[in-house]
C-alpha cells in the first residue's frame, strides 16, 4: 500500500486537473473496475470508451489489485497458518466457478462489445491467488517443492504460456480483450506464470535468472509499477509526436511500448 498509493493518487489528481477524471468517487475508492464492468454492459458509446486513453481506463486493474491487498490480509488474519493453503484452494475454486458462470451469463457480447467481467476481482484475482499459493508453498510447504526441479517449473511454465498464446483465438477482437473476457484457459495462463516465477525464485543460478539479474533488468523491475501508471499517457504523447513528424511514424508502436 505504501508503495502503490502515492503514485496512484498522483495520477488521479493529474486526471482531475486535465478534466479526465469523470468518475472520481470510483477511482478514489478503488472500485473503478466495478464501474468499468457496468459501463461495458451499456456498450462502446460511453465517453470513457471513446476516449479511453485520456480517462486513464488502465487504472481499473489498480482497483482490483488494491481490493485484493486490502481484503486478502484480513481473510488470512482469521485463518490459522495451517489452514491458509486450504483457504487459497477454496478461493481459487470459487474464482474459477465465478469466471465460468459469468462467461456463460455474458456469452453474447452486448452491442457487439461484451461485458468486461474479467475486470472483477473474483475473476482477475485468480492470477494473484496462484502467486499467493506459490508463496505459501515457499513458506510452509517448501519440502514438497524439493521433489520438483526448478528447471521444470521455469521452462515448463514458459513453454505452456507460449503454447497458449500460439493457439489462442484472437479473431474478431483485439488481443487485450482476453483480459476483459477471459478464455477458458485463464487458469493455465495464471498457473504457468506462477510456475515460472516460482522456478526462478527457487533457482537463482538458472540461465534465465542470471539474464534477468543482468544490467538494466533489476532497475526496470523496480520501476515497472510507475511505468504502468504512466504508460497509457505516454502512448498518446508518442502518437501525437509521430503525427507531427510523419517520416518517423514507422517505429511509433515500438516507441509507445
Amino acid at each position: 500500500i505504501v508503495r502503490t498509493f502515492p503514485g496512484y493518487f498522483l495520477i488521479v489528481f493529474g486526471l482531475f486537473l486535465t478534466g479526465g477524471l469523470i468518475y472520481p468517487a470510483w477511482f478514489l475508492t478503488f472500485t473503478f473496475n466495478i464501474k468499468y464492468f457496468y459501463l461495458s454492459m451499456a456498450g462502446p458509446n460511453q465517453e470513457i470508451f471513446r476516449n479511453w486513453v485520456q480517462h486513464g481506463t488502465h487504472l481499473w486493474s489498480m482497483s482490483s489489485e488494491e481490493q485484493f491487498y486490502l481484503i486478502f490480509p484480513i481473510l488470512f488474519a482469521f485463518v490459522g497458518a495451517k489452514r491458509r493453503v486450504h483457504l487459497l484452494c477454496l478461493l481459487l475454486f470459487s474464482s474459477i466457478l465465478c469466471r465460468i458462470y459469468l462467461s456463460q451469463k455474458y456469452a453474447e457480447g452486448g452491442y457487439g462489445f461484451g461485458a468486461f467481467y474479467g475486470a472483477l476481482l473474483p475473476v482477475c484475482g485468480e492470477y494473484v491467488l496462484w502467486g499467493a499459493m506459490a508463496a505459501a508453498f515457499l513458506g510452509k510447504k517448501r519440502e514438497a517443492l524439493s521433489y520438483i526441479s526448478p528447471a521444470y517449473l521455469i521452462y515448463g511454465g514458459l513453454c505452456v504460456f507460449l503454447l497458449l498464446i500460439s493457439f489462442q483465438d484472437f479473431s474478431g477482437h483485439e488481443p487485450f480483450m482476453i483480459v476483459f473476457r477471459p478464455p477458458v484457459t485463464q487458469s493455465l495462463y495464471a498457473l504457468s506464470i506462477a510456475a515460472f516465477v516460482l522456478g526462478l525464485w527457487l533457482d537463482r543460478d538458472s540461465r534465465i535468472s542470471k539474464i534477468l539479474a543482468f544490467g538494466p533488468f533489476p532497475y526496470l523491475g523496480k520501476i515497472t509499477y510507475g511505468l504502468y501508471l504512466f504508460h497509457l499517457f505516454s502512448w498518446e504523447l508518442t502518437q501525437k509526436f509521430f503525427q507531427s513528424f510523419p517520416a518517423y511514424e514507422g517505429p511509433y508502436s515500438v516507441m509507445s511500448v
